[in-house]
């Protein structure tokens, strides 16, 4: 759950909604760094490792540029150096940091990357048609993207249960406020390729 504006916290709950048990604190003090992926001139973000445990995925940038309103609303600001993204990049890499490929890189903002259950593809929310984002699957090598949802609002935060059967996220598709959103459960249907 992330609220707009806010730190990222991580709670767990039954799939009913009920028994909500917060998991993390204030994650600056939770975290160290261990391995630098990213180059002075490059962010990366909201990293989630792949089923098999060998892999990682992460959304960022290399340059400068401003957060459009409608982004801001959702992310807030990232500054870097006193700079925002005008686009963000979906990367993947080997578990140990080694060999960071682009996978996503179209002049949008492509976030929140995380491993569909068969390990061959990433789910993330972008803004590419404009309209609000919407959820897509890509290949691990970038080739094919298809879009996976479609509402006029924020569809995003991606998440898969532990079975791999149900895709999990957040989208304000029925909601008039645009700072409210609602979790989404649905039945994970993607045939493996």
């Amino acid at each position: 759950i992330r609220p707009p504006h806010s730190s990222i916290e991580r709670y767990i709950m039954a799939i009913d909604g009920s028994g909500l048990i917060q998991i993390t604190g204030d994650g600056a003090e939770d975290l160290q760094e261990q391995q630098r992926w990213a180059s002075h001139d490059q962010v990366g973000l909201a990293a989630e490792v792949s089923p098999d445990g060998s892999r990682v995925c992460f959304h960022g940038y290399r340059d400068g540029g401003q957060l459009d309103a409608g982004v801001k609303q959702y992310f807030g600001s990232v500054p870097v150096g006193g700079e925002e993204p005008d686009h963000l990049d979906v990367y993947i890499c080997n578990a140990d940091g080694s060999d960071v490929t682009e996978v996503v890189s179209n002049g949008a903002i492509n976030c929140e990357p995380c491993f569909a259950p068969d390990g061959k593809h990433l789910l993330f929310s972008s803004n590419l048609g404009g309209d609000g984002f919407d959820l897509y699957s890509v290949t691990l090598d970038g080739k094919v993207t298809e879009k996976v949802t479609t509402s006029p609002g924020f569809d995003g935060d991606p998440a898969f249960s532990a079975d791999g059967r149900r895709l999990v996220f957040i989208s304000q598709r029925n909601d008039e406020d645009p700072q409210e959103f609602n979790i989404f459960v649905t039945d994970w249907l993607l045939q493996e390729q």
